[in-house]
């Protein structure tokens, strides 16, 4: 079962990755016109959407024209250097309906900053909904979990004790790009995790408090910060 799970896992992170390596290029390319997504990308963009909403626009899937110097498609929501100029849009300019994504010309996405925890949360549910067992699953630094914790809770390295059934994990990585102003935030080489009910929302409030050290969290939620 647990050499299944694993498979299960790997194929969905294959999925992911490939949906913003091969598909997340043609939103670009559709200049501004309707695109029908795959049921993987679509599902990372609205992650993305729903991290703007909880942030407030902190977490932003539009900041992706930033980095234009350096990535010519531009899967990475958050992170990364370069600027191309000023931001003109935000996600609220974003149009997902069902599977269908209409963007402003110039928007390029920008799905890092959630796509990894979407993936985890989604992968934890497939393999408790499938196999019947609590699933601990790690992408890219954020955690999701789903079912029953063994006795004690699930470790999770480098977070002080452990995670109880129910709760997730994510992280900030540096370097951010400020939404406010499409340039990148000044590096503190501190990293800041989020525990919450599952890795999505974690994940979007460590990038907040990240860049905006004054982020409230709300409650049910708690921090820790590693310089």
């Amino acid at each position: 079962m647990a050499r299944e799970a694993r498979r299960l896992v790997a194929r969905e992170v294959a999925a992911a990755r490939a949906a913003l390596a091969r598909e997340l290029p043609s939103v670009t390319l559709a200049a501004g016109r309707p695109v029908h997504l795959s049921p993987v990308l679509a599902d990372l963009v609205r992650a993305a959407l729903e991290a703007a909403r909880l942030t407030d626009g902190a977490v932003d899937p539009t900041v992706g024209a930033a980095l234009l110097h350096t990535r010519p498609w531009l899967p990475a929501c958050g992170s990364a250097v370069g600027l191309l100029g000023a931001r003109r849009h935000s996600w609220r300019d974003v149009r997902l309906d069902g599977r269908w994504l209409t963007l402003p010309r110039t928007v390029l996405l920008d799905l890092n900053a959630t796509a990894a925890a979407r993936t985890a949360d989604r992968c934890a549910t497939l393999v408790t909904t499938r196999f019947g067992v609590g699933a601990r699953v790690s992408v890219a630094g954020d955690v999701a979990t789903c079912g029953p914790a063994p006795a004690g809770g699930w470790p999770v390295p480098g977070w002080p004790g452990t995670l109880p059934a129910g709760r997730s994990l994510g992280t900030s990585r540096a370097p951010l790009v400020d939404p406010a102003t499409g340039r990148p935030a000044p590096r503190t080489w501190t990293a800041v995790t989020v525990e919450a009910a599952d890795a999505l929302t974690a994940s979007a409030l460590a990038k907040a408090a990240d860049l905006r050290p004054d982020t409230p969290l709300p409650p049910g939620t708690r921090a820790h910060t590693v310089s």
